[in-house]
């Protein structure tokens, strides 16, 4: 075969590629979904998309998802080129108003994010409809009233982030169905009620924040059997102690922050095994003991805050040993004693220490209170001496 014949067969071959849907060239979105995305560009006034919805949307030419753009899209393909919407991103865009019914057409969606944005109104009862859904993001938005049900259904779920909105009602107890879930985040949503032992079906989850809700009733037991929980979140409620024991199961923890606990007291006997801590907060816990031994063996801790308690007894020199720490908060307690002085020169990593308001007493030198500590000794009988 002469060359030019050779060229002109696969010139050929390389157009009819393109103009193919099979042919690995032109991409084609499901006629369905992008009408759908016509309807949810009008209805929040998207104008990044008006030039992008005259081309298909799939187009693997013209890619919508670039990164840092706050609203684009990615799909998925088949190997006919027929193509499927599996994330839409609509990030800070101060896009207002209810989520379209058009929306819960991307039935294919695994990543819907929504968040920082004026959306109102409750979520829809139809968000069930996206079953393949992994990661749902609704925070930081003006959402109301009770959190559907629903949501339930949506059980392929990994991430679920519907903090800073103006909720009301409490937990669905359906959202013991999100057993994929690996976190939650209902911070500072205008929750109430009591936090429902469904809580302990979610045996996946690894983050859990619940802070700054109007949660009431007792910090329930069922948290216990998250075993495989790393950051843990749960203060500013109603909510009523004691810390529960059972807590103790929840070895895998890096953060933990209980705090306002009101009712029973409790004791720290429960950390005694979570050693891989690296933020310890249990701040108005009404924690009544004294300071245990035990935390001398927390070797990755930075961060530890046992302020407006019931604590007794002394301070122990173990918080020198501890080279990670930096930050300690005790104040505001009944600690007495001799502050031990070896805190300091054994620990340089130290920046802010705060024991203000208990019965301790002792002297400081100037090198103690070297110029990059920041110490809070007031309501003490501690002093500062020069040195000779």
């Amino acid at each position: 075969m002469v060359p030019q014949m050779r060229f002109f067969i696969f010139l050929f071959a390389f157009v009819f590629s393109i103009i193919t849907p099979g042919g690995g060239g032109l991409s084609y979105t499901n006629a369905a979904e992008k009408e759908a995305l016509r309807n949810i560009q009008k209805r929040w006034r998207i104008t990044t998309w008006e030039t992008l919805l005259s081309i298909d949307p799939c187009d693997r030419f013209k890619p919508w998802r670039r990164d840092g753009e706050n609203a684009w899209i990615n799909c998925s393909c088949d190997p006919n080129n027929s193509c499927s919407i599996i994330e839409l991103k609509v990030f800070e865009m101060n896009v207002s108003g209810r989520i379209p019914d058009a929306l819960f057409n991307l039935t294919n969606l695994v990543n819907l994010n929504l968040s920082r944005n004026i959306l109102n109104g409750s979520i829809p009862e139809d968000i069930h409809k996206l079953k393949r859904l992994r990661i749902l993001s609704l925070d930081k938005n003006q959402f109301s009233g009770n959190i559907t049900p629903s949501i339930g259904n949506l059980t392929n779920l990994t991430y679920l982030s519907l903090g800073t909105n103006r909720f009301s009602g409490g937990i669905p107890s359906t959202v013991g169905s999100l057993t994929l879930l690996e976190q939650l985040y209902i911070d500072s949503s205008g929750l109430s009620g009591p936090l429902p032992s469904d809580l302990a079906n979610m045996t996946s989850l690894k983050t859990l924040w619940a802070f700054d809700n109007d949660f009431t009733g007792n910090l329930p037991e069922s948290i216990g059997q998250l075993t495989n929980l790393t950051d843990l979140q749960i203060y500013g409620t109603f909510l009523e102690g004691p810390i529960p024991k059972k807590l103790s199961a929840l070895t895998k923890l890096e953060t933990l922050k209980l705090g306002d606990l009101s009712g029973a007291d409790s004791n720290l006997s429960f950390l005694e095994n979570m050693k891989s801590l690296v933020t310890l907060s249990l701040r108005n816990c009404q924690v009544a003991d004294e300071i245990p031994p035990f935390l001398a063996n927390f070797s990755n801790l930075t961060y530890l805050d046992l302020s407006f308690n019931k604590l007794h007894g002394s301070i122990p020199n173990l918080f020198g040993k501890l080279a990670t720490l930096r930050y300690l908060f005790l104040g505001n307690n009944a600690l007495s004693d001799l502050f031990p002085s070896e805190v300091f020169t054994e620990n340089k990593n130290l920046t802010t220490v705060d024991v203000s308001f208990n019965n301790i007493s002792g002297s400081l030198s100037s090198s103690d209170l070297r110029e990059e500590l920041s110490m809070n000794y007031i309501g003490t009988s501690m002093n500062k001496q020069s040195d000779r």
